[in-house]
């Protein structure tokens, strides 16, 4: 029987293009404080850590007039995130559910590690319709542990949970954090090259500029 293996998944700018929607709700907080809106690529520069650091970093002209606590932040943030999810602005990258079906036929677990809070990364996948892959057992959010990736505590539960070997593990992401993890982990480590970071700069083992050479790499058959 062949061995099953991990894929750990990052998210936002890996498995969904959610820039519109963090942007909405980081542009909420902004206009709430007489700033301007920021372009949604000015945004996505600013991610790869904890949500709460994006938070704070996106607010900084504001310091000495915001005296909103992390919580009170992020409780805001969510109204704004979810009513961006609900219009139907978050889409998966294409080829992605095609990945996570195959991969899942193919006897693969699937989990997801994120810097977002695991309930906006649960939101954001159910808006997917994935909800028979991800659920809270398999879900890492930056407030989930009390240590975030790249740390290697998120990745070390998830082997734990599912009772895999570093050796058969994966992590998949767009950002240097999620390459940085792997490597913390020693995991193997794919790249995509279609998200916000700049993960095929950060020495992956693979990089891959779509869901078919992802499902090449990792011994899937064709997408199509």
């Amino acid at each position: 029987m062949k061995e099953r293996h991990l894929i750990v998944f990052d998210l936002d700018g890996t498995l969904v293009d959610s820039l519109p929607a963090i942007a909405a709700g980081i542009n909420s907080l902004r206009s709430r404080r007489g700033l301007t809106a920021l372009p949604a690529a000015e945004v996505g520069r600013m991610s790869g850590g904890p949500m709460h650091g994006l938070l704070r970093r996106s607010l900084a002209e504001a310091i000495g007039i915001d005296f909103a606590t992390d919580r009170d932040l992020e409780a805001e943030y969510s109204i704004a995130y979810r009513g961006a999810c609900s219009a139907g602005v978050i889409r998966p990258f294409a080829g992605a559910t095609e990945l996570l079906e195959r991969a899942s036929a193919a006897g693969f677990l699937l989990a997801i590690c994120t810097n977002k809070s695991r309930e906006l990364a649960l939101v954001t996948t159910d808006a997917m319709g994935w909800q028979s892959w991800f659920s809270d057992w398999n879900v890492i959010g930056c407030d989930t542990l009390d240590r975030v990736k790249p740390d290697p505590l998120p990745m070390e539960v998830l082997m734990g949970r599912t009772g895999m070997s570093k050796e058969r593990c994966w992590m998949v992401g767009d950002s240097a954090v999620d390459m940085a993890l792997a490597r913390a982990s020693g995991v193997r480590s794919i790249a995509v090259g279609f998200g916000y970071g700049s993960a095929v700069q950060s020495m992956p083992n693979h990089a891959v500029e779509s869901f078919e050479e992802l499902a090449q790499v990792l011994g899937l058959e064709s997408l199509c």
